[in-house]
């Protein structure tokens, strides 16, 4: 994270822990993030196997800075085992993931944080 009073230098791939685990975060253009089985535009994937979040470069920077909350949410959530999050299979809660990115980003652009994104 870094502040607004310091440069605007993009970021386009660096290293989150969580839980210990190093996650290499890079900003993709849209067309090269792994969309899977998924018919609609995916703004953000996690692998939980590759320790690696994509986020898409080619869309707004407030919406780079949500994907990349809702996605280190993901992994937070696996690393952690936040089974109030999971269904019985294990998957995780799109809508409570969705409501709590969009609360810390307010809380964060509140601080004045500005999370990194990509070109």
């Amino acid at each position: 994270m870094k502040s607004k009073d310091n440069s605007k230098e993009l970021r386009p791939t660096f290293i989150v822990k969580v839980g210990g685990i190093p996650y290499k975060v890079s900003y993709l253009p849209w067309k090269e993030v792994d969309h899977g089985k998924e018919a609609a535009r995916l703004y953000g994937q996690i692998s939980y196997m590759d320790h690696s979040v994509h986020i898409a470069s080619d869309m707004p920077k407030e919406k780079q800075q949500l994907a990349l909350i809702h996605e280190i949410l993901h992994a937070i959530i696996q690393e952690y085992n936040i089974r109030e999050l999971k269904d019985n299979d294990g998957v995780h809660s799109e809508y409570a993931i969705d409501h709590l990115s969009l609360g810390l980003m307010d809380f964060l652009t509140s601080l004045g944080v500005e999370l990194p994104y990509g070109n």
